[in-house]
């Protein structure tokens, strides 16, 4: 009985990032695996044969892949809501994604393989907050929206790199401004 209730309050006072990162400890690293296999299948057209079985990742929670050179971002997509309920179609979607269109670099090239390390964010939703003084860089992330519809996102990752937060709000002219709580997989 005492098993049950505590199961119960775990399951009541946790969020679904936390029952994530707790139900999947010892197979999270299977998800870095699988991009690395998948981003050596997409540019040296090595095929990719995973058969460890994926964790999967609640629908609720953001999903972002990064990839670091030098220890700089080179490249980063993902999204809070996903077109495919399968992990691995989303991941294979922003893996491409990624390496071909984040719009701030030029598509990364094969020879560069060997430089990049992955980084995987999950993330919980956005909330919206009035300023960024309290935000934990490192845990948290940012979503902003400008006066003109335009999204940013800036995973953990990325706010680590020293960017300026504050010269962005101005210079984009951001009028809405959300964090997100996140665990990022190295």
């Amino acid at each position: 009985m005492k098993f049950f209730i505590y199961f119960f309050v775990l399951k009541l006072f946790s969020n679904d990032l936390d029952n994530w990162k707790r139900e999947n400890q010892d197979k999270k690293f299977f998800l870095l695996e699988y991009i690395n296999c998948k981003l050596k299948e997409k540019l040296i057209k090595e095929e990719c044969i995973f058969e460890k079985k994926l964790p999967a990742i609640n629908l609720n929670l953001g999903i972002f892949i990064t990839f670091l050179k030098k220890g700089k971002v080179r490249g980063c997509f993902g999204g809070f809501d996903h077109k495919y309920s399968m992990t691995n179609k989303n991941l294979d979607e922003y893996l491409i994604s990624a390496i071909e269109y984040d719009k701030r670099f030029e598509p990364i090239q094969v020879e560069e393989i060997s430089q990049l390390k992955i980084v995987l964010t999950i993330s919980e939703k956005p909330i919206q907050i009035d300023n960024v003084d309290f935000l934990r860089i490192g845990e948290e992330g940012l979503f902003l929206k400008n006066e003109n519809g335009e999204e940013f996102i800036f995973v953990p990752e990325e706010l680590k790199q020293n960017l300026n937060i504050k010269k962005i709000l101005k210079e984009k002219n951001i009028s809405e401004i959300y964090k997100f709580n996140a665990i990022s997989i190295r």
